[in-house]
Order: C-alpha cells, then structure tokens, then sequence
C-alpha cells in the first residue's frame, strides 16, 4: 500500500534506529541499524544482543522481559558496538503493541545514540569523585565510602591504611611545588600498583593518602596489613633508587582493622598508629 511505502521512507529518513519485534524479541531494524553496527537490517534476529555490551546485556534482558510479562512501556541505557568495533551509549525506548484481546503481537522502538551526553555526565561524575593531579579518588568519595564500609553490619574482612608522606613541604620549599607534585604522583602511581582494582586508593589532601582495603582473604589481618605496609615502603625505596630527583620519597603508614568502629574513629586509630610509625616500622595502634 502506498501509506506503507511512504510509512518506510520516512522511517529510514529519521536520524534514529528503529526497530520493531516479535513477542519473543527478534527483531528487524531501519536502515539506520546497518550504518551504526554494519550489520543487516531487514531480516528478524535475535542476534542483536550480542552487540550490547557484556556487562550491560542482562539488564537489557531483564529490562525487556519484564516488560514483555507486564506488556508496559521501557526506557533503558546500555553501551553498544558500533561499525568500527567501538561502544556507543544508546537510549532505547520501547512499547507493546497488542491486540484487541489485549494479547502481546510484539515491540516497536527506537534507540538513539546519547554518548556525548553520557560520556558528558560521566567525565563531570568522575571529576566529582576523583583527585585532578592524580586520578586518585579525591576525600569527597573517600569519607562516604568509609562511612559505607564501616556500617556494614559482621565486617571482619576490611581495613584502612593511612599513609603520611614525609618531607613534602620541605620538597616545595627547596626545589619548587612542581617537584612536590611529581612526588605526588609517583606516590599515586606506586599505590595504585600496589593494592588491586577493587581497593580504593585515595588522596586524601596534600601529603595524605589512604586506602580502604575490603574482602581480604587472609584470617590474620594484622599480618596481612603488616607486610602491606612494608611493601610500601620497599617500593619507595626501590623508586628512590631509580628516579633521578633531587629529593626521596618517604612515608609514616598506620593501618586500622575495621570492626564495627564508626568512621571517625577509623582514622583516629589508624592517625594514631601512623605516628607511631614515624621513622620507624609501620605498627598498628
């Protein structure tokens, strides 16, 4: 029919991919879909999931499903790769269509690329959350992320190390501050080398950094966080050994075994042990 041949054009016309699908999700797409993903457009697939990516996908399905059960409207946000095997942030949007039984026939949506918009949000997220010089996550995260940890109810496998460089002021004094913030960022640079991807390695302001460490495997605690803090040390000592700067790194760590404490008293016990420390071995309080 021609109302259907001009429906056509004008949906391959709209700057949006658009897709329509059966009741079980297999879908057809306009041409949009191919010049975004490089992949066909007019024949049903289910196929399509696997472009959404991996750690997005089963929210996608769960989003999808619980729509189909409940045959109601859908707004989701997922990455998806593009023609160039790269990730796009997509808004999908999507409605049931049903018949006059009120029986599900399927889906029609669009989905639009919002990675500028997101990557936007996700630049000035990570600005609030994180040090400039360093990329380290700044005090803001770290006081609400102890807050967090701390009040978990039966931690016994989380701790906090708190880590005083020495002689940062007398670095900024003698030799300019921008000799100070290379030793800022090569302390940065040996903590987050230290400890994994999942331990949050913060600065916490000035000469100041702090680690909260959770889900240690280790039934002794104390030497766990004993031999942590000595790796520290030795690995100041080995990057003293190669950087050729006018000054040495050097730190006073303490540590504090989270069992209950509020957050507060978190850094006090583990302010106290990193006095203890000073130009001596790292002990707890």
């Amino acid at each position: 029919m021609l109302s259907d041949l001009i429906n056509d054009s004008v949906k391959d016309l709209l700057p949006l991919i658009i897709w329509s699908s059966d009741q079980f999700g297999q879908r057809c797409f306009n041409v949009l879909w191919k010049q975004v993903t490089g992949q066909d457009y007019s024949e049903p697939t289910l196929r399509w999931t696997k472009l959404v990516h991996p750690h997005d996908c089963d929210h996608v399905l769960c989003i999808f499903k619980e729509a189909r059960l409940l045959h109601m409207k859908y707004e989701v946000e997922y990455r998806l790769m593009d023609e160039d095997g790269q990730y796009i942030w997509i808004l999908e949007n999507g409605r049931p269509v049903v018949d006059k039984s009120n029986e599900l026939l399927g889906f029609v949506g669009t989905m639009t690329d919002i990675s500028s918009i997101k990557n936007k949000i996700l630049e000035l997220e990570h600005k609030a959350s994180h040090d400039q010089m360093t990329g380290l996550y700044n005090r803001s995260f770290f006081d609400e992320y102890l807050h967090i940890v701390s009040s978990e109810r039966d931690i016994d496998d989380s701790a906090f190390i708190f880590v005083d460089i020495n002689g940062l002021k007398t670095v900024n004094d003698n030799y300019g501050h921008e000799a100070g913030d290379r030793l800022i960022i090569s302390v940065a640079s040996i903590l987050t080398k230290i400890f994994r991807a999942g331990d949050a390695v913060c600065r916490l302001g000035g000469d100041e950094f702090g680690i909260v460490i959770t889900k240690i495997a280790d039934d002794d605690l104390e030497a766990f966080l004993s031999r942590k803090c000595l790796e520290i040390k030795r690995s100041f000592q080995r990057q003293n050994r190669t950087i050729n700067e006018p000054y040495t790194i050097d730190a006073a760590i303490g540590f504090s075994i989270i069992r209950g404490q509020t957050a507060q008293e978190i850094l006090n016990e583990a302010d106290t042990a990193m006095y203890k420390d000073k130009g001596n071995n790292c002990r707890t309080s």
